[in-house]
């Protein structure tokens, strides 16, 4: 059995980098590195005693730290494994197949450390898990077995236990912005967590994460990660966001997904390609083609599944395709693609606002002639009515009433989203929003 779980734990260190459900965790090999990293990071210390032959060290290497969702939590973690034994047996300075990326005389003399410093004892039950601030104060320990959900449980309450310690440390200014977000209502979470993440210290958005994911009410996490969707935050949030894409909870997962939507985080691409591969909710599918739309279009294979999208039974999914268009407006293949299934969309009336909409949000111009040729003939009068309005105002010459009749048109797509889009708010108080007629959505 333990041939079969270091053979296992070897193929995820092979396909490290592709997606959080091919990786193992990041294990450091040295008490001291583990400590300068935490105190660098703000990220708490998670050593994790382990020994060979073990039954339930086996099962918990082997069914726990591969979960994907285990996998992304301990990405807020500094992780130093321990274990007294060698496993492999050509030499303690080879790497070492159970713990990839350190050697076994790493955590042999990680064993030796945390006996001397940190249990004062030679006596360990196995296993065993140990949460440190960086500071190197102990703040939570479990000994014997956790299951999947008790680990992620350990886990968050050890997130939480160090977020309240590293306030001590923070300004007053930013102190009291993380006050805001524990106890403020939602409007004040929100401002929070815009507050934080302009904060020019990595240090404290990554205390924000661990704020935030340590919240009881799924309600006020919900909203906190909703408040990451917008364009000017895209750089500090975008990573935080990423993190999230494996959360046990599906309502945190897709208000993720719709918040790097909403500000367009690149890197989010292959993240989202490989959640699409498995998702099986239909909001979540049609909000991840959406997202697709901002976070990387210009790929093929985001390309390719904005098109089917375009042709899906599914008038939701059909629209999350037309959406999603907007970024690709560009190309002659998707223009005439649009005018064949404007046509095709006969007396479907959200369908062809949609296709609409994606030429408001790409904003372009030089998309006023087909918008005209494609709308000629249109005999809905409610349709020729956006349609002139969003001519005039691509072309800089839109008249009173034109954003309104956008507005009061263009509403009625997001109207069935479980998540509310951000920039509705804006159109609601008829503030101008870059976001409601930008590249984003």
């Amino acid at each position: 059995m333990r041939g079969t779980v270091s053979t296992l734990i070897v193929l995820l260190v092979v396909g490290a980098g592709l997606t959080a459900q091919t990786r193992s965790p990041h294990w450091l090999g040295d008490l001291d590195d583990a400590l300068e990293k935490a105190k660098e990071t703000g990220k708490p210390v998670l050593i994790a005693m382990h020994m060979k032959g073990e039954i339930a060290c086996d099962r918990m290497i082997r069914q726990v730290y591969t979960d994907p969702q285990v996998l992304s939590r301990l990405e807020s973690f500094v992780v130093l494994p321990t274990s007294p034994d060698r496993h492999n047996m050509t030499a303690p300075e080879a790497p070492c197949p159970r713990f990839p990326g350190i050697n076994c005389a790493d955590h042999l003399m990680a064993e030796v450390q945390v006996k001397e410093r940190v249990l004062g004892t030679d006596t360990v039950k196995v296993p065993q898990h140990i949460i440190l601030s960086p500071d190197g104060e102990r703040l939570s320990f479990h000994v014997f077995e956790m299951k999947k959900t008790a680990f992620l449980d350990f886990l968050d309450q050890g997130l939480a236990l160090n977020a309240k310690a590293a306030l001590e440390g923070l300004g007053a200014v930013v102190a009291g912005y993380f006050r805001d977000l524990r106890e403020g209502n939602a409007k004040e979470k929100k401002k929070a967590v815009a507050l934080i993440l302009g904060v020019d210290d990595t240090k404290a958005h990554e205390l924000l994460f661990q704020t935030i994911q340590s919240m009881g009410k799924t309600s006020d996490k919900f909203t906190s990660i909703r408040a990451m969707g917008y364009e000017e935050l895209e750089e500090p949030a975008g990573p935080l966001l990423l993190r999230w894409l494996h959360d046990p909870a599906l309502r945190i997962v897709n208000a993720a997904v719709v918040s790097l939507e909403e500000c367009g985080y690149g890197p989010a691409l292959e993240p989202l390609l490989a959640l699409g591969k498995t998702a099986k909710d239909k909001e979540l599918r049609k909000d991840i083609v959406r997202a697709l739309g901002t976070v990387g279009a210009a790929d093929k294979r985001a390309r390719a599944v904005i098109m089917r999208a375009t042709e899906a039974r599914s008038d939701t999914l059909r629209i999350s395709g037309y959406l999603a268009t907007a970024s690709l407006l560009w190309e002659e293949d998707v223009i005439g693609h649009l005018k064949e299934r404007f046509k095709k969309e006969r007396r479907s009336l959200l369908p062809k606002l949609a296709i609409l909409r994606a030429f408001q949000i790409n904003g372009s111009a030089e998309l006023i002639p087909v918008l005209r040729e494609m709308t000629a003939k249109e005999s809905n009068k409610q349709l020729r009515d956006v349609a002139e309005a969003l001519s005039r105002i691509l072309n800089g010459d839109e008249k009173d009433g034109d954003e309104k009749t956008l507005r009061k048109s263009f509403r009625g797509l997001y109207v069935k989203d479980k998540i509310r889009r951000n920039f509705l708010d804006a159109w609601g108080s008829g503030k101008n929003n870059k976001r409601s007629r930008g590249r984003r959505r």
